[in-house]
């Protein structure tokens, strides 16, 4: 049995099921109700469990409601109908359809479900009370506090941890899924600090955390603790590990997410150690240094491979955005930025080397316009599949005890051209950029491992001709941002008046610049 969000084609076996639930309605009202429905996709969601012959044989209807009788929190996720086909019941298919909308409601920022029935319904209010309802009034109104989420913030300041202000209670179940069974008691602790990139969209916190099992097993734990700014409030982060972790794609176990009275998301992750840091007599990778690493390097790009094959349920790709216009921005907005780094270089304000690159290639602005608009297309055509969307050096790490590689930051996952994660690593021809392998043969490895993993994977050479457009775009993209970062107008709030940042930011800029004026030259030669 397959519990389901509704599929276009599933409207005629809804409304059947309708009618059966609300015989009393007119066949025309419960088609009206499915309209509305469907014009607030947003606000409500219908959840199908399909039989394993493809037959349609229950669905719950959910919503969410800023309040309900009962309840304390808001949003309040609401059963607004619930129905199994008579020679389906009592096998379990109405309980997995309400944790369908459960879940659902979780993924919208509820800590709380809600629902009601007509008080002489006793086979309702029966079944309610075995999926863990209770009733809030006489009127035979439900609530149910949805396991693992928070209150909406300390009881009181005594209350509150160092963890952003969470209190003990609600930092308990976190601590007891790290340990795997009841605690008695915990504490916190703060040995290390966040270094390097620190990220636009979240606080960092990287706390040890000690406890003691009901057992009697002492232990700590090293985790990393984010909570997004409240410019990025309500589901970011979260969502997708738990759709990715039961694939099984490389990515840090996630210990629980938690909300703040804020509705800001804070996530507890496994802590890695994020390559592009030191650690210990480490020194941090680069770029270079890591494409030329042979042993992480081909790991890295068979991880990728695995998370751009993966083909998301229709659940999870229902939460995903599509970016069938990926390229499109950039593209409309090169001329401006190219005119920006032309003038300020030319005035002298990204520094000599920038200087000199401008004043001796005056024509180049139109040109790389024009070579920017001839990628339109080509990018608009390529297939989408599940992307990282931001998958650069500051975005991987190794897994403590055994050194695994791990993706990480994966608040940006879309459904985009499939292969723009690694035409960043892949895309640029052997003579640009040294790697440990030639790039045919690491476009080889990929190419296993993502048919490895399930995707249809095209033919070599269509896949180096991707990844290599997507390679200049990328360039074209890195303009306006290192433009910006050198200018002193970075995007990262802890970056501002860093004159060393400012400078390594002046140089990536000429770099991507660099490679554009490169293929310039090869297509004039």
């Amino acid at each position: 049995m397959i519990m389901r969000l509704l599929w276009p084609g599933d409207e005629p076996e809804w409304l059947r099921m309708r009618i059966a639930l609300w015989p009393r309605h007119s066949a025309e009202d419960l088609r009206s109700g499915i309209q509305s429905i469907l014009a607030n996709p947003q606000r409500e969601a219908v959840f199908i469990a399909e039989t394993p012959d493809g037959g349609l044989c229950g669905f719950v209807e959910v919503s969410l409601k800023e309040s309900a009788p009962g309840c304390s929190t808001s949003p309040v996720g609401y059963l607004e109908g619930w129905y199994v086909d008579p020679d389906r019941r009592q096998q379990g298919v109405g309980r997995q359809l309400v944790e369908a909308a459960e879940n659902w409601a979780r993924e919208h920022g509820c800590q709380e479900m809600a629902s009601d029935t007509w008080s002489d319904n006793a086979v309702s209010r029966g079944a309610h009370a075995s999926l863990g309802f209770e009733e809030a009034k006489v009127l035979a109104h439900f609530r149910k506090r949805l396991a693992r989420n928070p209150e909406s913030g300390p009881r009181s300041d005594a209350d509150a941890t160092s963890i952003f202000g969470l209190t003990e209670a609600q930092l308990r179940p976190i601590i007891e899924r790290i340990a795997g069974e009841p605690v008695i008691s915990f504490s916190i602790r703060v040995d290390h600090s966040v270094r390097g990139y620190y990220g636009m969209s979240a606080e960092k916190l990287i706390p040890t955390l000690a406890y003691e099992t009901k057992s009697g097993r002492a232990g700590e734990t090293v985790v990393f603790v984010k909570r997004f700014y409240a410019e990025y409030s309500g589901p970011r982060e979260a969502r997708h590990y738990h759709h990715l972790a039961p694939l099984r794609v490389a990515i840090p176990r996630i210990y629980g997410a938690l909300r703040d009275n804020q509705e800001r998301e804070i996530l507890f992750i496994e802590y890695v150690d994020v390559l592009a840091q030191p650690q210990g007599n480490r020194s941090a990778y680069s770029d270079e240094s890591f494409r030329t690493d042979s042993e992480l390097f081909p790991s890295f790009v068979r991880i990728v491979a695995q998370l751009n094959a993966v083909r998301p349920p229709a659940e999870y790709a229902l939460l995903l955005s599509r970016n069938t216009e990926m390229w499109e921005g950039s593209c409309a907005g090169t001329p401006t930025v190219l005119s920006r780094i032309w003038n300020c270089a030319i005035a002298g304000q990204l520094g000599e080397a920038l200087q000199r690159t401008c004043l001796a290639a005056p024509d180049a602005p139109a040109h790389l316009c024009r070579l920017a608009e001839r990628l339109r297309e080509p990018v608009k055509q390529m297939q989408l599949g599940l992307v990282h969307c931001d998958l650069f050096l500051e975005q991987i790490g190794r897994r403590w005890q055994t050194g695994d590689l791990l993706l990480f930051d994966l608040e940006d996952i879309e459904l985009a051209p499939r292969f723009y994660d690694i035409a960043y690593w892949l895309g640029a021809p052997d003579d640009v950029e040294r790697r440990c392998v030639p790039r045919k043969e690491l476009a080889r490895l990929y190419l296993a491992a993502y048919r490895k993993h399930g995707g249809a994977s095209p033919q070599e050479h269509v896949f180096l001709q991707d990844t290599y457009v997507l390679w200049l775009a990328h360039n074209f993209s890195f303009l306006g941002w290192y433009l910006n970062e050198a200018l002193d107008e970075p995007w990262e709030r802890t970056r501002r008046g860093d004159e060393g940042y400012r400078r390594e930011s002046q140089e990536q800029l000429h770099k991507h610049l660099g490679y554009l004026l490169g293929e310039l030259a090869r297509q004039t030669a």
